[in-house]
C-alpha cells in the first residue's frame, strides 16, 4: 500500500525509573539523612517559576518566529532600532523565503519554436523543449526579527548547483515564467536536498501563478487534496530574484511571489509506487493525461486511437493524450507495452456492458475511492482542465491505478482570465460527469453513491465552509505584503500576450471577495444537488 506522504513527527522523553539512579538535582539535610521535609511554599515557589519560565519561552518562540504577513510597521520599528545592515536588503516587509537564481551571464528563455508532431496518423503543432541553463542557486529564510535579509550579513541557508529551465505550456507566453529546478552536483550528478521543511528530493517547482491573481488557488487545492488523498505535493510561497551574474538585486531581478513545490516524481515520500522492474510479474507506473508537447512518451492504447480529446488553448486545438511519466521514455518497448495492456484491459471493462459488475468490470482494475476523491476535488474547484489536462494516476506493484495527484489549479473557482471559458464563472454543474473515464464511471450506482456519501461526510468534517474560510485566511497571512509587489510587478500594464491584465491593490481585494463568493455558493449549490451525481446513471438507463 502506497504510504502517506505527510508523515507525522513525534516527540519522545526518557529518565530513569524509580530505582535508576539519582540525580544531581536531588538533595538530603546534612547529617540527618533523611529527605529534606515537604513544603507547600517551595513547591509553590518552583511551580510560579516554571511557569514564568514557560511563558518567557512562548514569548520568545512567538517573538522569533511570528507567523508569515506580520505587521509591516513593527518590522519597520525593528529595522530603524538595529540600524542597517551594510551591503544588505532588508525590506521590513519580506516576510517570505527568497530564492535567488543567478545564471552567470545566461539569459534563460524558452524555445518559441513549435514543430510537427504525428499523433494516430495526425499532425499536430506542439512546444519544442525549453533550454537547460546551468546556474547558482541560493535561498534566504526569514532570521530573527521575522523578515527576510539578502546580503553577506544574513547568509543563505544554502547555495547550491542546478540546471534550470522554463516549464509549461500555455504559460510559456504569460510574461511572468514558471521554473523547473534540478539540483546537482559538480559532475551533474542529481543531488537531493531538503528545502523549506519539505523531504529531500532533487526535482523542484518554482510556479508562477500568473493566470490566478489571487495566487492562492493551487495552495488551497493542494491542502484539501492532502486532507483526503494519500499524497498532494507540498508548497511553500516564497519570492523570486533572477539575475545573469552579479549579487541579488530587487530592482533589477525581482521576478515576484511563487509557489516552491515538489515536482509530481516516484519517491518513497511523493508518489510511493515501487520501482519498475521487468523481472516482475506486476506492474508499477505514472501516467498523465494531458496537452501534447515535445518528446512526449505516448501511450498508444486502443480506445485513444478512436477519442478525439481536444484541448483549446487560446487560438490553439490541441490533442490531449495518455503519457507515461513513470518509468517515462527511458523504459524498454516491452515494459510499455505492459502498461498500455493494462490500461486497454480497464479501458475494455469499462465500456463493457457488465461495466458495474465488481470482478469483471472496471472496478477489477482501479481504486474507487481515489478517483471519488479526485472527483469531487475537480468539481468543487470547478477545474476548467478537469478530466482532460494536467490529470494524474498512479499504480504501485500489487495494487491498483489510483487517480491523483492534483494538479494545476488556477483555472478554477471562477477564474476565466485568458477568456475562453465563460461558462465557467458559473457556480453550477458536475463538469466531471463528462469527463474521459469518469463519464462511464458515473453510470455505475456504486461510484455515485460513493461520490455522494463521500462529499457528504467532507462536508461535514474537513471541508466544511469554516474548514475551507480558515484555509483562504492562513494562505493570505503566509503571502503577506508580497501580493502588493507581485502585483506592482506584473499587473501595472497590460500584457502583451494580448489580454488585459492590469491590476492593483483593490482589484486583488476584490479578487480575493470574489473567490471566496464563488467557493462558497459553489459548495451550497452541490450541497443541495448532489444526488444530481445519479442522474447520468439513470439517463443511461
Amino acid at each position: 500500500m502506497s504510504r502517506k506522504a505527510r508523515k507525522k513527527t513525534v516527540a519522545g522523553a526518557s529518565g530513569r525509573g524509580a530505582g535508576g539512579n539519582r540525580g544531581p538535582g536531588i538533595s538530603r539535610n546534612a547529617g540527618a539523612g533523611r529527605p529534606r521535609s515537604f513544603s507547600f511554599r517551595r513547591a509553590f515557589n518552583v511551580a510560579l517559576l516554571v511557569a514564568l519560565l514557560g511563558v518567557s519561552i512562548i514569548a520568545w518562540r512567538n517573538y522569533a518566529l511570528r507567523p508569515n504577513g506580520a505587521d509591516a510597521a513593527a518590522h519597520a520599528a525593528e529595522v530603524a532600532e538595529t540600524g542597517p545592515r551594510p551591503g544588505c536588503v532588508c525590506p521590513a516587509d519580506m516576510n517570505l523565503p527568497v530564492f535567488h537564481i543567478d545564471t552567470g551571464g545566461a539569459d534563460i528563455h524558452a524555445m518559441p519554436q513549435r514543430r510537427q508532431f504525428q499523433l494516430y496518423d495526425v499532425e499536430y503543432v506542439v512546444w519544442e523543449p525549453s533550454p537547460r541553463y546551468r546556474a547558482t542557486v541560493s535561498l534566504y529564510e526569514p532570521g530573527g526579527y521575522g523578515y527576510t535579509c539578502v546580503c553577506g550579513a544574513a547568509p543563505p541557508a544554502f547555495t547550491r548547483q542546478a540546471t534550470v529551465h522554463m516549464r509549461g505550456q500555455s504559460t510559456l507566453s504569460f510574461p511572468k515564467k514558471q521554473y523547473t529546478l534540478t539540483f546537482e552536483d559538480d559532475d551533474a550528478v542529481p543531488a537531493p536536498l531538503s528545502i523549506l521543511g519539505m523531504p529531500s528530493h532533487h526535482k523542484w517547482i518554482l510556479s508562477a501563478s500568473f493566470a490566478d491573481r489571487s495566487l492562492i488557488r493551487n495552495a488551497l487545492a493542494f491542502k484539501m487534496a492532502g486532507q483526503v488523498m494519500d499524497y498532494s505535493p507540498r508548497l511553500a510561497f516564497c519570492e523570486l530574484l533572477l539575475t545573469s551574474g552579479g549579487p541579488a538585486s530587487f530592482e533589477d531581478g525581482y521576478m515576484g511571489a511563487y509557489l516552491f513545490m515538489e515536482k509530481i516524481e516516484r519517491g518513497p515520500d511523493r508518489v510511493d509506487v515501487r520501482k519498475a522492474d521487468p523481472d516482475f510479474k506486476d506492474i508499477s507506473f505514472i501516467i498523465s493525461r494531458d496537452k501534447l508537447k515535445s518528446n512526449d512518451d505516448v501511450l498508444y492504447t486502443d480506445w485513444s486511437r478512436m477519442s478525439e480529446q481536444l484541448i483549446i488553448e487560446g487560438r490553439l486545438q490541441q490533442r490531449s493524450a495518455l503519457k507515461s511519466v513513470y518509468p517515462g521514455a527511458s523504459t524498454t518497448p516491452e515494459y510499455r507495452n505492459r502498461i498500455i495492456e493494462y490500461i486497454n484491459k480497464f479501458e475494455y471493462a469499462l465500456g463493457s456492458a457488465t461495466f458495474d459488475k465488481p470482478d469483471s468490470g472496471y472496478r477489477k482494475y482501479v481504486d474507487v475511492d481515489s478517483f471519488v476523491q479526485y472527483a469531487i476535488l475537480n468539481d468543487i474547484f470547478k477545474n476548467v482542465d478537469g478530466g482532460s489536462a494536467s490529470m494524474y494516476f498512479y499504480k504501485d506493484l500489487g495494487g491498483k491505478m489510483k487517480a491523483g495527484p492534483v494538479w494545476d489549479h488556477d483555472l478554477t473557482l471562477g477564474n476565466e482570465i485568458i477568456g475562453n471559458f465563460k461558462a465557467w464563472k458559473s457556480p453550477t454543474g458536475f463538469n466531471m460527469m463528462d469527463a474521459p473515464w469518469f463519464s462511464r464511471m458515473f453510470q455505475d450506482k456504486y461510484f455515485s453513491s460513493r461520490y455522494e456519501n463521500t462529499y457528504k461526510k467532507l462536508r461535514k468534517g474537513v471541508w466544511s465552509d469554516e474548514s475551507i474560510e480558515a484555509m483562504i485566511d492562513g494562505a493570505l497571512a503566509d503571502l503577506g505584503p508580497a501580493v502588493d509587489r507581485n502585483t506592482a510587478r506584473w499587473y501595472a500594464e497590460r500584457s502583451s500576450y494580448g489580454y488585459d491584465y492590469r491590476f492593483d491593490d483593490t482589484d486583488y481585494q476584490n479578487e480575493i471577495t470574489e473567490l471566496r463568493h464563488f467557493i462558497k455558493e459553489r459548495m451550497n449549490w452541490m450541497d443541495r444537488n448532489i444526488r444530481l451525481v445519479h442522474r447520468l446513471r439513470e439517463s443511461a438507463a
